[in-house]
């Protein structure tokens, strides 16, 4: 927890008073209003999405709307959710969570009354959605399960998801929250779930060559993603056989990505560097009425909570409470963030930046493959994206004073 406290000490920007307009939002009424289940995966980057290791999600995603190119706002879970959540950017994660600030997403969606079942297999306070995402919310709502495997944590779980939504009241929109943890290292699963048999049997720390074992562990992440879409398969039956799905808004998702030495890292959340394996995740969203379609511009995780609002009927301007636009339009550039840096990003660069004191300020540069970019061309790609960088560090400080 060190790292996150000294950062609040020493934040450059976005630290100090929220000024936050995340409550009242302007909206027109609906008729109906859909139900909202979104499901989230640890560690779930963008090419478990496969026909073979996620039968049940690549089957619905060829229903629903499949983002082909779809970019987390972190690499590490609290910034992932942060700014799928909140639409902002991940500096301003410090003072929402000191001062206990909810998203708008979930104050609109508790004013319109919808029943909430907020699940995850992790815990709510580390890291601290209990502060941040699911501010204010009853704890009779919110169900977490931190002992026992963790793939048996997940199955639990969607079966008491289920078990509510077969109790429901039906006079009144449901909204349901999961975070699966089976893909977390040690990348956990069913003996029966296995697609890839040789994994490493014994993912031991201490004992293990990364380097000559890397495949392997690999393997016990595919077998883990497999579960969990199993998992999610349940579920899907569930609403579609109870009729639930032509009313029901789903989004699956990764928090962040993973990496396994593509880029010299195991894992998520190395400082200062944002590969494509850690950042990269997947997005299927199914909302009622829309046609099934294969999006191929790059999108953010920073555009879903604007866009579910939309959805839900906000009218709002929605500069007002998020940075970006919608799943559905075109930004010009994607911002991510760790605690201490920023880094600002297209399909040529990726210009990444401190935003704390506790760091010098100096810029690290990357093409769009993750390969540092010459000594002699960073400067000029830095004057390039300089715009860019000071719009992003002026957004940075609009919702504080």
């Amino acid at each position: 927890m060190g790292i996150e406290r000294t950062a609040l000490k020493t934040l450059r920007i976005a630290g100090g008073e929220v000024d936050y307009p995340g409550k009242n939002l302007q909206s027109k009424p609906l008729a109906k209003y859909p139900n909202v289940i979104m499901l989230v995966g640890e560690s779930f980057r963008w090419d478990l999405l496969d026909p073979e290791i996620t039968p049940n999600l690549w089957k619905f995603s060829n229903q629903a709307l499949r983002f082909e190119q779809h970019y987390s706002g972190g690499n590490r879970t609290r910034m992932g959710l942060f700014s799928m959540f909140y639409g902002i950017y991940s500096p301003y994660w410090y003072s929402f969570e000191q001062q206990r600030v909810a998203p708008a997403l979930m104050n609109f969606l508790r004013s319109k009354d919808y029943q909430l079942a907020l699940h995850t297999s992790q815990s709510f306070d580390y890291p601290e959605l209990r502060h941040t995402l699911f501010s204010g919310i009853s704890e009779q709502y919110m169900q977490e399960l931190q002992s026992g495997d963790p793939w048996k944590r997940d199955s639990q779980n969607i079966t008491d998801i289920i078990g509510k939504l077969e109790h429901r009241d039906p006079a009144r929109p449901f909204y349901g929250f999961m975070f699966f943890e089976s893909t977390h290292a040690p990348y956990t699963f069913p003996a029966e779930g296995v697609v890839r048999a040789d994994y490493e049997k014994d993912l031991n720390y201490i004992r293990m060559n990364l380097k000559e074992n890397v495949d392997k562990i690999h393997a016990r992440y595919l077998n883990a993603a497999h579960h969990v879409d199993r998992e999610v398969g349940r579920l899907l039956d569930y609403l579609k056989t109870s009729g639930m799905l032509d009313n029901t808004i789903v989004l699956f998702t990764g928090d962040h990505g993973e990496e396994f030495m593509e880029k010299g890292h195991w894992g998520h959340g190395h400082n200062a560097s944002f590969p494509e394996e850690q950042i990269r995740v997947p997005l299927v969203l199914w909302m009622p009425g829309h046609k099934a379609e294969a999006i191929k511009h790059r999108t953010s995780h920073l555009q879903i909570s604007q866009t579910l609002l939309e959805e839900l009927g906000v009218t709002q301007d929605p500069h007002s409470y998020s940075s970006t636009g919608d799943l559905f339009s075109q930004a010009p550039y994607f911002v991510v963030g760790d605690y201490n840096y920023m880094a600002v990003f297209d399909e040529e660069n990726k210009v990444t930046f401190p935003f704390n004191s506790s760091d010098f300020f100096r810029y690290r540069v990357h093409d769009s493959n993750d390969h540092p970019v010459a000594r002699e061309s960073r400067n000029t790609v830095v004057a390039r994206y300089q715009g860019r960088i000071d719009e992003v560090v002026s957004e940075s400080k609009r919702f504080v004073r």
